[in-house]
């Protein structure tokens, strides 16, 4: 209330003061009275303004009215005296400042313009106090309040502002001396705060600032001129509408271009103000610019010009002091102007330096130019000014060319206010970069002009220089000051590099080369600064820098003078010396200050690139010189800072090497030359001499193998030399004998690596790593980080190759050490030890080569002296790899071999195989995919195939065996190179052979692999990573192709083992690793006596013998010296053992003395004793034929079964056991409670969860399995000794090994015997053993039926003796007491036991061919005794797999064992997951019970006992509509088996085992006796052969005849077969007489008549009346069902006879009455009603028959049994097995997508055909008739040119038939395995010599060019068994080709592609929707009706039916009509659309 009453008082007031007039008073009073009256009135006046500038109202009247006293006060106070006036006015004005803020301040609430009159009042009172100085002080404040006013009043705000600088420019035109610069002041910060803002308004400023400046008077030069400046920079800043220089990134572009070029006339007024500006302050420009032409008026010309007169002298002396006041103001007025302008153009400086020189606008940017160039200038000046004792008027006024021509010092002064004015480095920078960029742009002539120091202008001299070289003087002025700091220069050298990298990308070389130039000198100014300010850091001062920064800055620095170092070259300048030599000498300046500082290697690499690329195509020398000719005579780089340049040069021209091998290596043997005698010559220099000696080494040995020699020479100098120095290395230098040592250790790694490449077999391989280990050892505990740098990155390399090389050669003995110091090294690197274990686990480098334990011991107990006991444990490890599931996977599978059937627990550490292939495929999936996932997933791999090997499931663990090759051959190509050696090897296999074999040459490691190894002292690597060494590439590689090589030994595949293994053998050889030669010839050993070459064999057993012996002390690892020692004494003698059995046998008549013979895990089963060579009569032939009667019930009326109640439903034995439950809740059977079985003993080594016990587990598996083998093969040779007793013991000693806890350490058990003989037939899962046991079972069946009728005899004491002290000296004497009770067992095994445990050693070998064909041999044989006798009777509960069905099934299931692995993989590889059948829904009942039912069919085994029931059963079901016919002769000692279980009379030779299988009706199996089939002895064979001992003396004496099968019972039986085709090859056709002519004819068909005759005995011999078996079906018969059933009804009732039908049906097909089969016991009235049942049979008309499908054994393949006479004119075809069959119509189906639920056979067009007609060009006579022919029938092919084997390939895919006229079988044109490979081949029609031959391999696959064919796809193959003559098979050829074109022309278009096999499902058999009626298919197979094929269904011609008339086409049908046979399934033709 009191503030409002004392403001109304005060307005009251002024109110009566107004009223009443002052003026009145005056007049009224005295002069005294006036004078006191004013003086009250003044300060009346005073207190009235001071109560309105504190009371601050809202009011604008309060004051106006302030005003008005103030205006009529003005005239009072004049008349005041001086002192009155000066003392009120001060008041007066104090208070209107303070009311001007109020006003100012509160703006919104008062009218704008009152508030402007109220500050020019205010400010006019200011002028006229005594303190004229405020008036500066009061406008800054007024500026400042209206700039920090937030209120939206921009107008008034600018209004109030353009009045304060009018008063104040009114006030200086007034007042002079400083007033100036205070008014250039109070506009630099309005025109600020404009730009800062309210940009908007700058244009208004801009236009007021002109007008005062345009007021201003000359006088006040260079204040106009500097308003002017910030005009124009307020114009460049409010340019355009409402836009501004840093406006948005869209809106600038457009912006910059258009104040760039667009505005010529304010530029051109820029240029004159410039001018003026340049002139006045002295700093020129140039003249020659049109910008800078026009001068500016009255003031250029009065500095320049001189005069006498004392007023002009007077004047410049003026001038002079106020350029010293207004440099300052003049410096930030060009920055204000320079600045946005700076930023815009660098920000563009892309777009700016990419437009072309003659753009419009080039003298616009010239003036822009100007003001960057006056800035820099008059900075330069300034700076210069502000740092010198020197009077300014002394300087030179020009300062054109910033320092070009400096003045002299002593011009120079200081100036206290100027120091301390201007301090903005960084505009001048921007501002000098952006001049730079316009330099560029513009590149304008320029003419310099400089005046004297006496002011006199005069040209003195003049250059034509461009702005660029304007510019670059600046910027390297610039870099050169004091002043900048890093900062700054980094600024620099970052913006003028980015400018070089734009015009470099434009193209523009020269120009960016002048930026990279400015960019290096900038970087190397800032690299020695910094150097210079970490020193003061070090002595205290605070500047904060670190080494890695300094690093950096180095390196970059490097690179970037590397780059400039290009571009010279690009643009072809000849600066690279200049440049280099500058810029290592920088670095070396650099260096000398700061000791850690990295090389140059960026430089001078790429110095060393472009001498590269300058010596291209140049042998001078002196083109690029080297770098120590360069420096050399430098007096800045030091002898050491040369030696580590030249040291970098050389690593840079090892780093070029492929760019030019043969200079750079030259190079570096110069530099090392120079090193070693110029620069490392004196006493101090030994470490250095050391490493540049190791350098040399390495150049040697980059230069390839020749200079190895040379390169060990060198370090074996390195290595002398260096072991001098240590011992005159003081003690106290630590760091010197670390590297020493160190040096020293990397020498001697290095020699050993080069000797293992020179001399692989070389013992200083092994003692130079051994001294590399010993040096490394005496280094103790790093001092420094960089000795452990040096330590571990560059050692780490170097111990993983020599530890992996120790590995691969087996030697241990020093791989302790080599532990110890890894962990050692990995500690000093900070690495866990964890990690370690996980480091080393990765790389797999805790064991050697072909160890099986996945640890070593050696590692095992560094760890546990590291860790403790808990490394022991399986969880530390699992812990340790936990981070990586992949390496866990690894390494649990690793241990999970022997545990897949141990329950789930805690500590079991089984991994599925499905967890084995998620960890792969988690590795595969990383793109690119590294090595390190590529040899992880190796290995996984390679682990997976060991466990299905030791589970017996071979096929699978082929097929990982090969992918595991396959990416580790990737790796193994990455680090070695070599090359493949055809080589031809002879050798004596019964008859001369050769063997064609490849091996490695050239073997080494690749340069890019070594050079990495080698890189000692550049490589920087991580230790984490995955380093996969060269040799642990190879190994991991050897081991894999010997792992595939044991596998498909193992698969039948000797072939394919065979390539493998001498592939890797000649590896091993080369490399000279003695763990792998032996190991590979130990398998190889073993494969050639299985393939029956004796010499072989024993060469390569003897040389691994000899190689195990001589490297005995290298192989460290004890177990395995101990495996390979007891694998090659096991083949050692089991040669020995078939030398005994030599004596009686067959096949080793030809052998050498010291014959080696298999006697390996399996015995053999085809040995056989020597045959008598007597006839037998046909009666003998006859009585002992023993049939199986299929069809004959033996259950009659009362008969109960017996105790086999079912072969695959066993009792349980009815022996009570004990069970031990282990805590993991599995129950395991166990022998007692004192003796612990197998199983117990691996689920205690779960429960330790030791790692030590998995470890010792694996190799308890690895001995078990070796003594099975032992024992196996001598319980083979006992029993073939008929020591039986003995050969029991050995079986029972199997047994325990197989079962008991510890076989060797046996404790007596109380438990009966024969619990052990129960466990052996029972089924387990995950078992380990069990293709080990079902080799036992087989033996222990194979003892007991040859013991079936014996005696008992004792033992006898002196055999067993010699096996148990030779042959394997194992601790046997504890087990007589329980081998004896269990002898007494194994002496009454009933044959209903024998059966299951046949069947389940069938299931458990079902993928070892081998062992797989003996067991399905025997159980046939069984079956057929069963059939046969009451004897060996077995009654079974299935109703309906008769003996007969069993039988069969085992016959066809030995045949062809090996083959069928090979069909069903190439099969299973193009139709992975698909189903045999494509059914629709409609069809059957459940499509995925025929999808398992195909599956079952295709894998020719089950996986189980219970499943065999159902598999036989689907076996039937699947057969085709053919009759398939099995044979096989058995011989040997199935022979004398046979003979004695039969009790038969007489000896027989082989017995014939026949098998006919039929869709339509249950099987027939017949055993035959067959004896030898002899020649006839003529009274006129002495008189025919006379005269042929000269025809074959004349024609080719020198021939040999090399038989394909080598020797088998065919030799036996048929004697004259291979006689005949010998003498048959051996005589040629003669050309000399027409008497040898005539001879060779009657040779020839003397010859074919013996083949004929020969064929005829067997078919009688042989076969007799069981020959029509061999005939197919009646295909088109309407009665034969009917008559059969008539007639089966009337024998049972009539004869009482119940008669097998099938046998039956034989019968009625083959016509034949009185067939003595199973009918010899038949009545008269029985044979009647056959007879009658024939009449009416023969009444049919147009009666075809079914084909029949031949499946050989192996030994008879070679017969050609399509020939004997009952199967002249049948349609007959071959196939190596019944297996196979289904595989071809498996393949058929899916090519042809047959949507039906049928078996379907193929259909072919003959006229799709390719033919390959005489490719040898020596056939002509087959070319002429042929060749026409072809080509009319329009056919693709080539005649007389052999094509190339893609030809051919395409041929084969792309068309139906493939017709083939040459030698051979064209192998020569298209190999075997390029055959296999296709998706689908053609039918084939061979007509070459033995085209259709097969060679056999012993116990393995046989090969052959068929096979081949078969595999690929091919239906169907036409060759020959035996060598022809061209014209008669010709005539064979033609007359098939014929008669196929003839059926194709009665063939409609568009039949169908495949014939029906098996009966169709008939629709008509539905009852409704969704009721579907099975198919026979579903039918049990057991009367014929179930499974007849339908008739009518199509019986045209197929392609095998046309052979019967082309045999009768041939000259000689036998000799040559029978080589001819079709091989494949029956093939129709059809008749294409397209045809």
């Amino acid at each position: 209330m009191a503030s409002s009453s004392s403001t109304s008082t005060d307005s009251s007031l002024l109110s009566k003061l107004e009223s009443f007039g002052v003026q009145a008073l005056l007049h009224s009073a005295a002069e005294d009275e006036v004078s006191a009256l004013l003086g009250g009135l003044g300060e009346v006046v005073v207190v009235m303004v001071k109560c309105a500038a504190m009371r601050q109202r809202k009011d604008g009247e309060v004051y106006r009215r302030v005003l008005g006293l103030v205006e009529e006060a003005r005239h009072w106070f004049r008349v005041l005296d001086a002192n009155a006036f000066e003392k009120l006015h001060r008041v007066l004005v104090s208070y209107l400042g303070k009311c001007t803020h109020f006003l100012v301040g509160e703006l919104v609430h008062f009218n704008g313009n009152f508030v402007s009159e109220f500050c020019l009042a205010t400010m006019t009172e200011y002028a006229k106090a005594s303190m004229k100085n405020q008036i500066y002080k009061f406008s800054r404040w007024i500026c400042a309040s209206l700039f920090s006013l937030k209120e939206n009043k921009h107008s008034v705000i600018i209004e109030i502002i353009l009045c304060v600088l009018d008063s104040v420019a009114s006030h200086c035109k007034v007042e002079l001396g400083n007033s100036g610069i205070e008014l250039v002041e109070l506009v630099s910060y309005c025109a600020n705060k404009c730009r800062a803002t309210c940009t908007f308004f700058c244009g208004t400023v801009a236009g007021h600032l002109d007008n005062i400046a345009g007021d201003l008077p000359q006088v006040m030069t260079p204040v106009d001129l500097i308003l002017r400046l910030y005009a124009a920079g307020l114009y460049f800043t409010n340019y355009g509408t409402g836009g501004d220089l840093t406006s948005s990134r869209g809106a600038k572009k457009e912006f910059a271009i258009r104040i760039l070029l667009n505005d010529g006339d304010r530029l051109h007024k820029l240029a004159t103000l410039l001018g003026s500006l340049g002139s006045y302050f002295s700093v020129c420009c140039k003249e020659n610019c049109v910008s800078s032409r026009v001068e500016y008026e009255g003031s250029f010309s009065q500095i320049c010009l001189p005069t006498n007169s004392n007023h002009e002298a007077s004047t410049i002396t003026l001038m002079q002091k106020n350029r010293e006041d207004f440099m300052l103001s003049y410096l930030n007025a060009l920055k204000f102007l320079c600045q946005p302008l700076a930023e815009q153009i660098n920000s563009e400086k892309k777009e700016i330096v990419s437009e072309i020189e003659t753009t419009p606008g080039h003298e616009q940017l010239c003036s822009i130019q100007d003001a960057f160039y006056q800035l820099s200038d008059a900075f330069l000046f300034w700076h210069r000014q502000v740092n010198s004792d020197v009077p300014y008027q002394h300087l030179f006024a020009f300062m054109a060319i910033n320092g070009a021509i400096c003045a002299p010092k002593e011009f120079y002064y200081t100036s206290e206010r100027d120091k301390d004015g201007f301090d903005d480095n960084k505009t001048v920078l921007t501002v000098t970069v952006a001049a730079f960029i316009l330099s560029i742009r513009t590149n304008c002539k320029m003419k310099v002009v400089f005046l004297l120091c006496d002011f006199k202008m005069a040209e003195i001299w003049s250059v034509d220089a461009n702005f660029v070289f304007k510019s670059s003087r600046l910027i390297k002025n610039i870099i050169a000051s004091e002043w900048i700091e890093p900062q700054g220069l980094k600024y620099v050298y970052a913006s003028l590099y980015n400018i070089g990298v734009s015009l470099y990308k434009n193209k523009q070389v020269k120009e960016a080369s002048k930026a990279f130039k400015l960019c290096c000198r900038a970087s190397w100014t800032c690299v020695v600064l910094l150097c210079k300010l970490f020193i003061q850091k070090s002595e205290g001062s605070l500047h904060d820098l670190s080494e890695g920064a300094i690093v950096d800055f180095v390196n970059e620095a490097c690179t970037r003078s590397a780059f400039l170092l290009e571009v010279l070259h690009q643009s072809g300048s000849h600066e690279m010396k200049k440049v280099i030599v500058e810029s290592l000498e920088n670095w070396s300046v650099a260096g000398n200050l700061f000791r850690v500082l990295p090389g140059p290697m960026p430089l001078v690499k790429n110095w060393v690139k472009i001498v590269c690329k300058l010596r291209e195509n140049v042998d001078v020398e002196d083109v690029a010189p080297s770098l120590y000719s360069l420096l050399s005579s430098s007096g800045i780089v030091s002898k050491k800072t040369l030696g580590i340049i030249l040291e970098q040069e050389l690593h840079a021209y090892e780093e070029m090497n492929p760019l030019g091998p043969e200079l750079c290596q030259r190079r570096q043997m110069k530099i090392i030359s120079i090193l070693l005698q110029n620069v490392y010559n004196t006493e101090d220099s030994g470490l250095q001499k050391s490493r540049i000696l190791l350098k040399k080494a390495r150049t040697l040995r980059a230069m390839g193998r020749e200079f190895l020699k040379d390169c060990i020479h060198c370090l074996s100098e390195a290595i002398s030399f260096m072991s001098l120095k240590q011992n005159d290395m003081y003690e106290d230098i630590c760091r010197s004998e670390t590297l020493l040592c160190h040096l020293l250790a990397v020498a001697y790694c290095l020699r050993a690596l080069c000797t293992q490449e020179a001399e692989p077999n070389s013992k200083q391989v092994i003692k130079d790593i051994d001294s590399a280990l010993n040096q490394w050892l005496t280094i103790s505990i790093c001092s420094t980080n960089d000795e452990c740098n040096i330590v571990t990155e560059n050692t780490m390399l170097l111990l993983y190759n020599v530890g992996d090389l120790l590995s691969v050669k087996g030697c241990m003995e020093i791989h302790n050490v080599l532990y110890k110091l890894m962990i050692r090294f990995l500690k000093w690197k900070n690495v866990p030890l964890e990690k370690c274990l996980s480091i080393f686990w990765e790389s797999r480098r805790l064991s050697h080569a072909l160890c099986i334990s996945p640890v070593n011991e050696g590692f095992l107990m560094n760890l546990a002296e590291q860790c403790g006991e808990i490394s022991k444990s399986i969880d530390f490890w699992v812990c340790c790899l936990k981070e990586s599931q992949p390496l866990l996977v690894g390494f649990q599978q690793n241990l999970s071999l022997l545990f897949a059937d141990i329950c789930e627990s805690p500590n079991q550490p089984y991994i599925t195989i499905a967890d084995v292939k998620e960890a792969a495929s988690e590795l595969m999936s990383r793109v690119p995919l590294p090595p390190r996932s590529v040899f992880l997933v190796g290995y996984l791999y390679y682990d997976l195939c060991e466990r299905l090997t030791a589970k017996g499931q071979l096929f699978e663990a082929l097929s990982y065996a090969k992918e595991a090759h396959r990416l580790r051959t990737q790796l193994f190509q990455e680090k070695f190179s070599y090359s493949s050696d055809r080589q031809v090897e002879k050798h004596e296999a019964g008859d001369l052979m050769q063997k064609l074999t490849y091996a490695c040459k050239d073997f080494q490691v690749t340069r890019s692999i070594t050079s990495q190894v080698w890189s000692f002292d550049v490589t920087s690597w991580n230790v984490d990573d995955c380093y996969l060494s060269p040799w642990n590439v190879l190994q991991c590689y050897l081991e894999s192709t010997l792992q595939v090589g044991i596998v498909h030994e193992l698969v039948g595949n000797g072939t394919e083992a065979e390539s493998f293994l001498l592939w890797g053998k000649s590896i091993s050889c080369l490399q000279s690793l003695p763990l792998f030669i032996v190991a590979f010839s130990s398998v190889l050993g073993k494969l050639y006596r299985k393939k029956q070459h004796w010499d072989l064999a024993e060469k390569e057993l003897e040389s691994a013998n000899q190689i195990l012996v001589e490297s005995s002390k290298n192989f460290s690892c004890s177990k395995v010296q101990i495996d390979a020692g007891n694998t090659m004494e096991i083949l050692t003698r089991d040669g020995s053992v078939a030398k005994m059995e030599g004596k009686k046998s067959r096949k080793l008549k030809n052998a050498p003395t010291t014959l080696l013979k298999d006697q390996s895990l399996i015995p053999e089963s085809n040995s056989r004793i020597t045959r008598s060579k007597y006839r037998s009569s046909q009666n003998q032939c006859v009585n002992g034929s023993i049939e199986v009667q299929a069809g004959l019930s033996k259950h009659t009326k009362g008969n109960t079964s017996s105790d086999f109640s079912n072969p695959l439903s066993q009792r349980e034995s009815v022996l009570e056991t004990k069970s031990c439950i282990v805590d993991t809740g599995c129950e395991a059977t166990c022998i007692c409670n004192k003796m612990k079985c197998w199983k117990c003993l691996r689920v205690e080594v779960i429960e330790s969860g030791l790692l030590d016990n998995f470890v010792h587990i694996k190799w308890e598996f690895i001995r078990r399995r070796l003594s099975l083998r032992v024992l196996t093969g001598i319980g083979k040779c006992l029993g073939n000794h008929d020591q039986v007793h003995e050969a029991h013991e050995i079986i029972s000693q199997s047994l325990s090994v197989l079962f008991s806890g510890n076989s060797f350490c046996h404790t007596h058990s109380s438990l009966p015997p024969t619990f052990l003989l129960d466990l052996i037939g029972k089924e387990y899962s995950g078992d380990v053993f069990a293709v080990e046991r079902a080799a036992v079972l087989y033996n222990i069946c194979w003892l007991s039926l040859k013991d079936y009728h014996s005696k008992k005899t004792s033992p006898n004491s002196s055999f067993i003796s010699l096996f148990c002290e030779q042959l394997i000296p194992l601790p046997f004497a504890w087990f007589i007491l329980l081998s004896r009770n269990i002898c007494c067992d194994l002496s009454h095994i009933q044959l209903q036991k024998i059966v299951p445990w046949l069947m389940i050693a069938f299931v458990l070998c079902r993928e070892v061919p081998i062992l797989f064909q003996k067991v399905s041999r025997l159980l046939a044989v069984v079956f057929i005794l069963s059939s046969s006798s009451k004897l060996f009777s077995l009654s079974s509960s299935c109703k309906v797999l008769s003996e007969s069905h069993w039988a069969s099934f085992f016959h066809q299931a030995s045949l062809g064992s090996h083959l069928n692995y090979q069909f069903l993989s190439n099969i299973s590889c193009r139709y992975k997951g698909q189903l045999l059948l494509d059914v629709e829904s409609t069809h059957v009942t459940s499509s995925s019970h025929i999808g398992a039912e195909t599956s079952n069919l295709l894998s020719f085994a089950p996986e189980s006992m219970k499943d065999l029931e159902q598999f036989v059963k689907d076996f039937f079901v699947g057969l085709p509509c053919a009759t398939v016919m099995c044979v096989t002769l058995l011989e040997g000692a199935y022979a004398s088996l046979l003979q004695e279980l039969l009790l038969f009379p007489s000896p027989v030779h082989a017995w014939m085992l026949l098998s006919r299988l039929n869709s339509k009706s249950q099987p027939i199996v017949v055993l035959l006796p067959v004896n030898t089939v002899l020649e006839e002895a003529s009274d006129d064979d002495d008189n025919a052969n006379f005269g042929f001992e000269e025809l074959y003396e004349s024609n080719d004496c020198g021939k040999h005849w090399h038989c394909p099968w080598g020797s088998t019972v065919v030799d036996d039986v048929a004697p004259a077969f291979q006689s005949i085709l010998k003498e048959s090859y051996l005589m040629s056709f003669p050309q000399d007489t027409e008497r040898n002519r005539s001879l060779w004819w009657m040779q020839r068909k003397k010859l074919d008549h013996r083949l004929g005759e020969l064929l005829r005995k067997v078919e009688d011999s042989w076969l007799g009346h069981w020959k029509y078996m061999f005939l197919g079906e009646w295909s088109n018969c309407k009665n034969l069902d009917k008559i059969l059933k008539k007639l089966a009804r009337d024998l049972k009732i009539k004869c009482k006879v119940d008669v097998n039908e099938s046998l039956l049906r034989v019968v009625l097909g083959g016509h034949h009455p009185r067939c003595q089969m199973e009918f010899d016991k038949l009545s008269e009235l029985a044979f009647q009603l056959i007879d009658e049942a024939l009449k009416e049979l023969e009444a049919e008309e147009s009666v075809n028959r079914e084909p029949t499908i031949l499946v050989l054994d192996c030994d008879v393949q070679m017969l050609p049994w399509e020939n004997i006479p009952i199967l002249r004119k049948q349609e007959v075809y071959r196939m190596p097995s019944v297996g196979s069959i289904f595989v071809a119509l498996e393949r058929i189906h899916h090519q042809e997508q047959v949507r039906k639920l049928v078996a379907t056979f193929p259909k072919i067009d003959p006229m799709d055909a390719f033919y390959l007609l005489n490719p040898s060009g020596d056939l002509s006579y087959t070319q002429v008739k042929f060749e026409d022919w072809f080509r009319d029938q329009n056919l693709e092919g080539k005649a007389g040119s052999a094509p190339t084997a893609e030809e051919l390939a395409v041929a084969l895919k792309n068309h139906d038939l493939y017709i083939y006229f040459g030698h051979g079988s064209g192998s020569q044109y298209i190999k075997w395995h390029h055959v296999q490979k296709l998706e689908k081949c053609a039918a084939t029609l061979l007509m070459g010599c033995s085209s259709g031959s097969l060679s056999l391999n012993g116990c393995y696959a046989p090969s052959g060019t068929p096979l081949s064919y078969l595999q690929a796809g091919s239906p169907v193959i036409f060759a020959n068994l035996w060598d022809v003559t061209d014209k008669d098979i010709d005539r064979f050829a033609k007359a098939m080709l014929d008669g196929w074109l003839r059926e194709r022309s009665n063939v409609s278009v568009d039949s169908d592609q495949s014939i029906s096999v098996v009966e169709e499902h008939d629709p008509k058999n539905e009852t409704g929707k969704g009721n579907k009626k099975k198919t026979s298919r579903k039918k049990p197979p057991e009367s014929s009706d179930n499974g007849t094929c339908k008739s009518g269904h199509d019986h045209r011609p197929k392609l095998g039916s046309f052979m019967g008339q082309a045999r009768n086409a041939c000259q000689l049908p036998f000799l040559i009509g029978a080589s001819p046979v079709c091989y494949g399934v029956p093939t129709g033709i059809r008749r294409k659309t397209s045809l």
